[in-house]
């Protein structure tokens, strides 16, 4: 792995955009061009020394000098790298913190109707490291109440307060 001085000298680090410049490119690069390519996922990443390393890692890397794996966006837009949008974080609180899953048809995530069951219930469930806690409901807007009250419980600051 890089040290944090070695990566210092090979790239500069803006903090306020969350951008990156060659210092001492390497390959076809030239100094001062822009680095960080977008991923399918929508992260951005950065070759060095022939390994892909998340930009967002990175730039953790470069202010505190600590290699975190576990890093939220806050504002959840992915390719956001500045400083100030990024915190620790478990996968359970990350989770937390992710936009609506394209397949949810509730509109509320961890809610769901099970229409198979004989009790037509809704039902709201939750995870945190690895441990699901859930309920069920007669309406929605219970199991909605639930799901909020025990994510604010259990997660506090990563509930997102930007509407999905």
């Amino acid at each position: 792995m890089i040290s944090q001085g070695e990566l210092r000298n090979l790239i500069e680090y803006d903090k306020e955009t969350g951008l990156w410049r060659w210092r001492n490119p390497t390959g076809n690069n030239k100094q001062g061009w822009f680095t960080g390519a977008p991923t399918t996922n929508g992260y951005r990443q950065i070759r060095i020394d022939g390994k892909a390393e998340y930009c967002h890692i990175l730039a953790w890397y470069w202010i505190y000098g600590d290699w975190i794996i576990g890093l939220d966006h806050k504002n959840r837009v992915k390719s956001d790298n500045r400083i100030d949008n990024l915190r620790m974080s478990s996968k359970s609180t990350n989770a937390v913190n992710s936009k609506l899953r394209g397949d949810n048809s509730s509109g509320h995530v961890g809610v769901y109707y099970n229409a198979g069951n004989r009790r037509k219930k809704w039902y709201a469930y939750i995870n945190q490291n690895g441990i699901r806690k859930s309920s069920s409901f007669l309406t929605f807007e219970e199991a909605v109440e639930w799901r909020k009250k025990t994510q604010e419980e259990l997660f506090g600051q990563f509930v997102p307060k930007i509407v999905s």
